[in-house]
């Protein structure tokens, strides 16, 4: 994935277009991405993150947000990821129907970040322990 990263950002690049230029869809599949990349490269997510924060936050488009906050969340940044989710439902428009389906997985992701941890307990195969 990263090897493709690199070359939509050298094509990028290499045609002048700045990180302030990409239109909605290209920025929503970079979160994608970083939101992809953070379980197994949580640096690389990181930095993706970093890059478009500010176009994230210029927009404040209920999609981009919730997108935010699911690449926070898989970063491990709950304070973060729930902000993001919250800020997602205020922007949201009432009238759309898929800001309302998104609304109902943006409160499904606060209610799973604000449940309390489950004490680390054995794997289900350690029957022995």
């Amino acid at each position: 994935m990263l090897i493709w990263l690199e070359r939509i950002l050298k094509w990028q690049e290499e045609r002048g277009v700045s990180d302030k230029d990409l239109e909605y869809s290209p920025l929503f599949a970079r979160l994608k991405v970083a939101m992809y990349l953070a379980h197994s490269l949580p640096e690389a997510a990181t930095g993706l993150w970093q890059r478009y924060a500010s176009q994230v936050n210029e927009r404040d488009e209920s999609s981009l947000l919730g997108c935010a906050g699911d690449v926070l969340k898989d970063l491990g940044r709950k304070e973060e990821a729930l902000a993001y989710y919250q800020r997602a439902i205020l922007r949201s428009d009432p009238d759309n129907a898929v800001d309302q389906r998104n609304n109902k997985v943006f409160n499904e992701m606060i209610a799973e970040l604000q449940a309390p941890q489950k004490p680390a307990g054995k794997a289900w195969w350690q029957i022995w322990k």
